[in-house]
């Protein structure tokens, strides 16, 4: 074991050297940090240092990892991007999610720094949909919980809220064909078939 436990260097792919730094506070157990990256320590001493001011803002509640500068729309806007580019998301499900948070949630929280967002928040957007509402309740965790899961894993908020909060499944209830179109089944049979050659392939 090193002199300073929980600190030790670490040779980078570039060729650098980074102390890096595993520690427990409170009985939470953090992510090994990069000192040097985080804090521009260059030392295990500096780092050994700057682990006790780091512990001593966690006591007060404050997060010395968090990001100052992200909003949660900017945080989405990017996490879009890059999903556009890497074709982890496809054309429609860019356009979709991207209508969907400028909607739904982008007006409660978008400007809010992601370590400011809190459980009542995110419960608010979900109350204002109706009971029934359960895949647009559903659409907000599937956008949210990724993001809040990443930034959790890199650090920069303490606590992930959306691990309070579970998708329903639920059972898609339509009314009878004959309560929502006054048009004949095979009147709309007709009309569909008619246009398949409009279909844009």
């Amino acid at each position: 074991m090193g002199l300073y436990k929980g600190v030790t260097k670490k040779k980078m792919s570039n060729g650098s050297t980074s102390i890096m730094v595993r520690f427990k506070h409170q009985g939470i157990t953090y992510p090994v940090k990069n000192f040097t990256k985080i804090f521009g320590s260059k030392t295990e001493k500096e780092a050994f240092d700057k682990l006790g001011e780091v512990k001593s803002l966690l006591s007060k509640g404050k997060n010395p990892f968090a990001s100052s500068i992200s909003t949660l729309t900017e945080i989405f806007e990017e996490k879009k991007k890059i999903n556009e580019e890497n074709k982890t998301w496809g054309y429609w499900t860019v356009r979709n999610y991207g209508y969907f948070y400028n909607k739904h949630i982008k007006p409660y929280v978008g400007k809010k720094k992601i370590e400011k967002i809190k459980y009542e928040d995110i419960k608010n957007i979900l109350d204002k949909f109706e009971k029934d509402q359960h895949g647009n309740k559903n659409k907000v965790l599937d956008i949210l919980k990724p993001i809040f899961r990443e930034e959790f894993n890199k650090g920069n908020i303490l606590e992930n809220v959306m691990d309070k909060f579970v998708k329903k499944r639920y059972a898609s209830q339509k009314e009878a064909m004959s309560i929502r179109s006054k048009t004949k089944p095979e009147d709309i049979v007709r009309r569909l078939y008619k246009s398949i050659p409009l279909y844009d392939r």
